[in-house]
């Protein structure tokens, strides 16, 4: 497999655009991770395995319309786990998926080595994700990285998700960058869920865990220092 067809860039490459990008957004990660591996898929397997709980089951729950209603701040947490019981079959523990849901999300420790050296240099750095608000608390808790970020961009001071326009322009709002989207670097891992992003004007390259050399080359390639 090429391992450079996991990451592709939507960048402005003419000469006139090197080193202009000043800002470098991060999203979390959902499916193929930046800052954490897929904890979603992860969840399912270990409840499936330790539990036996059916992984199906489970994957409707974490991605029901309710659940996009938790991202976006529509609904609080308890209400939202107290309703997830009720949807279980006998024997299933909601604060059990709950708490593996959290637990394994894994850091990338070389993304946020990266995200430091970026910082060494000067730029801005925000954090962009639609992440269920309990769990990004859960995981500063347990990794203490939040402080790394210059700004955060997150559905639930939004009501939005990445799928809403809303949300793209939140993140050029936040990073200051309403006028002129082509200082803006999106660093992602979903093509689906950037395009309001790339129709804004920004600049997006896409992530898969595993190949930091190639995405550390794509940087480089449009003038960033890294």
């Amino acid at each position: 497999m090429n391992l450079t067809s996991h990451i592709k860039s939507h960048t402005n490459t003419e000469d006139s655009q090197q080193h202009k990008i000043r800002v470098i957004a991060f999203d979390y990660g959902k499916v193929s991770g930046v800052l954490f591996h897929d904890g979603k898929q992860r969840a399912v397997d270990k409840l499936k395995k330790e539990h036996g709980y059916d992984g199906d089951i489970i994957w409707k729950l974490m991605t029901s319309p309710e659940s996009w209603d938790l991202r976006r701040g529509n609904i609080c947490s308890n209400d939202f786990w107290k309703w997830a019981q009720e949807q279980l079959p006998k024997g299933y523990d909601s604060q059990l998926i709950c708490d593996t849901w959290c637990n394994e999300y894994i850091m990338d420790k070389d993304i946020l080595d990266l995200l430091r050296r970026l910082k060494g240099h000067n730029y801005r750095i925000i954090s962009y994700t639609d992440g269920i608000p309990e769990r990004v608390e859960y995981l500063e808790n347990k990794y203490h990285f939040r402080h790394y970020f210059d700004a955060e961009v997150q559905s639930s001071d939004w009501q939005a998700v990445k799928t809403d326009e809303a949300f793209a322009q939140a993140l050029l709002k936040t990073a200051e960058c309403e006028t002129d989207p082509d200082a803006l670097l999106l660093i992602d891992d979903q093509e689906d869920e950037v395009q309001h992003v790339k129709k804004l004007g920004a600049n997006v390259i896409l992530y898969k865990t595993g190949f930091l050399n190639e995405l550390v080359n794509a940087l480089r390639n449009i003038g960033i220092q890294c």
